[in-house]
This record gives C-alpha cells, sequence and structure tokens, in this order.
C-alpha cells in the first residue's frame, strides 16, 4: 500500500507544495481565473495552476520520484513541459513528440526521477507563447540531500505582462511585430506576481536567492544596491568557480542561483534591485532589513561542479540593448 502525505506551506512569497513519501503526488490543475495588478480597478482575467499566479513551487529531493497529475480545464488543450530537467523523453511535455496533448476535462500523470538538485520551471508547451503570457508557469526546486545552513531561501520568479488600459492582457499573440522584433514584451514586471515588490530580512542573514526568468522575450539584468552578491549556479547547475554577480543578463528561461549576505550594520536600510537592461532602468524589488540587532552569518562554502560553468564565460558575451522603454 502507497501512502503519500502532501504538506502545505504558506509562506511570504506563494504556496509550496512538498511531498514526503517515496512517490510523491502533487495535483497541478490548469483553470482559468482573475488576479489583481495593482494599477487597476478591475481583475485581470488570467490563466492559472491550483488558481494562483505564478503556480506553486513545486519542491522535492533529488533522488526521488515526483508523480505530478496534470488536470486540464480551459477550453484549449495543454501538457507541461519540466524545464532544464533531465527526465524521461516521455514526460518532457511536448505535444507530438513526447505525449498528446492534454484536452479539456482530461488529465495526465507526470513521473518525474529527479536526479539532478538545482533550480526549475515549469510551462505548457502547447500553444506555449499565449499560455505562458496568460500565467501558466511555476518553479519547481529539487533539492540537495545535504542542505546548507542558509538563513532563508528566497524565490524569484521574474515576468512581464502586456497589459492593456482596461487590465486585461493584450490578446494579439506571435504578432508580425513580435516575430520580426526581439520576441513578445510586456509594459508591466513582477516577481511572483508582485509590482515592485518588498523582502524582509535581517542584518547578518546569508540567503540563497533562486531566480528564474520565465518572461517571453524580456531579459533582465538585476542590479543590487550595495550588496556584493556571488553566483553559485546557473541554468541548475553549479558553477565550477563562485564569481561576483556584475553584469549577469538573464534571457527567457535561464535561472541563477545567488549567493547573498546582508551586512550586520545594515538594519532598518533598504536596497534597490534595479533592472539595469533597458535603456530606461527600474526597479525590480526592495530588501528591507529589519532594525534589529544581527544574526549570526553562517560560515560554509556552496558546493561547486568542476569543469562547467567558468566565471569569464559571461565577460564576452554581446547583448544588444533594447530600445524598449517600457516596465
Amino acid at each position: 500500500m502507497k501512502i503519500t502525505i502532501l504538506i502545505l506551506f504558506l509562506v511570504s512569497n506563494g504556496l509550496f507544495i512538498c511531498g514526503s513519501s517515496a512517490s510523491q503526488e502533487i495535483s497541478l490543475t490548469s483553470e482559468k481565473g482573475l488576479f489583481k495588478f495593482p494599477f487597476f480597478d478591475n481583475q485581470t482575467p488570467v490563466w492559472q495552476y491550483n488558481g494562483q499566479i505564478p503556480g506553486p513551487v513545486l519542491r522535492a529531493k533529488a533522488g526521488t520520484t515526483l508523480n505530478i497529475r496534470l488536470v486540464n480545464k480551459p477550453e484549449e488543450s495543454t501538457t507541461i513541459h519540466w524545464h532544464g530537467l533531465r527526465i524521461e523523453n516521455a514526460m518532457d511535455g511536448v505535444p507530438g513528440v513526447t505525449q498528446d496533448a492534454v484536452k479539456t476535462g482530461e488529465s495526465f500523470l507526470y513521473r518525474l526521477r529527479l536526479e539532478e538538485a538545482g533550480t526549475y520551471w515549469y510551462h505548457p508547451h502547447f500553444n506555449n507563447s499565449e499560455q505562458i503570457e496568460r500565467g501558466l508557469k511555476g518553479v519547481l526546486i529539487v533539492e540537495e540531500n545535504d542542505t546548507l545552513p542558509w538563513s532563508q531561501e528566497i524565490i524569484w520568479l521574474l515576468d512581464d505582462w502586456r497589459l492593456q488600459k482596461d487590465g486585461s492582457i493584450y490578446p494579439h499573440f506571435n504578432t508580425p511585430h513580435d516575430l520580426m522584433h526581439d520576441g513578445r514584451w510586456g509594459n508591466v514586471s513582477t516577481i511572483n506576481g508582485a509590482y515592485q515588490p518588498n523582502f524582509s530580512v535581517k542584518p547578518g542573514e546569508r540567503i540563497r536567492l533562486r531566480i528564474v526568468n520565465g518572461a517571453n522575450a524580456r531579459i533582465f539584468l538585476p542590479q543590487f544596491q550595495d550588496l556584493f552578491i556571488k553566483v553559485i549556479a546557473v541554468d541548475g547547475r553549479p558553477v565550477s568557480e563562485i564569481f561576483p554577480l556584475t553584469n549577469f543578463k538573464l534571457s527567457p528561461g535561464n535561472r541563477v542561483d545567488l549567493d547573498v549576505t546582508i551586512p550586520e550594520d545594515a538594519g532598518g536600510k533598504t536596497y534597490s534591485v534595479i533592472d539595469g537592461f533597458p535603456r530606461k532602468k527600474y526597479p525590480l524589488a526592495f530588501i528591507n532589513v529589519k532594525n534589529e540587532s544581527p544574526v549570526e552569518t553562517p560560515n560554509f562554502a556552496p558546493i561547486t561542479a568542476e569543469n562547467f560553468i567558468p566565471a569569464d564565460i559571461f565577460n564576452n558575451g554581446f547583448v544588444p540593448i533594447s530600445e524598449d522603454v517600457n516596465c
């Protein structure tokens, strides 16, 4: 007899679903819903997983199997692709290649054998240029078996939305303009569905910050005001040598794990995180440090992977600066 225990954690930046069994089982329901952006009186029609934007953060240990049942409710077929995971081809979620699309009212059970720890994300691969833009996406964390003593972990799913004056999502996808330029850029950037959110930390904390770019086309260049940030993993894999975050451009689908230490004397300060990629720079988020005595900063060395991603690989890449001036 198989016993499955689902544990739900409510946290500051979303609903976490963790499994506690040898064969974990989770349900993800694709459905239509409403989401409130701060700029409009009306709520915005969106597509959601489990009634939330973004979808729930899924967590499991490396070496376990995660069973996820997709239930599809909208009047359009869909699938789920597990971005970055090296898994059995039949579970990869590409309609017409690895599986049939899941029709309205039907379900599909994904069996994910999680071999490698890292930061990943999930999204449709059926009419994905529209379904992702309407809100179907979420983060999947595969945890190391030997966890490090971080003060806390924070997850940021970066996104942008092209919203009209009434708050609705611009309904034309893959337009000739977008296809001839650099894709569909939105006019509102969010983190975990929130516009310019605030994150609370303590002086002295050492934080693992996992960032995922879930936008369709927007490139992000996160710049942290007056904080020394180190890159410890790229696209789910530890780097070969830890290096400072200075000019790291996140393309759509990219992930980066950061080692962030809050100075002990930073109590009461607020640090801005800026998107430095467009010509008109704008705040992505704010890190608010509580005005209290510092906690002891954990002392440890994050794992590295020999011969994976060296620091200097990011020094010579050229990305033209966008003319986009929206935020």
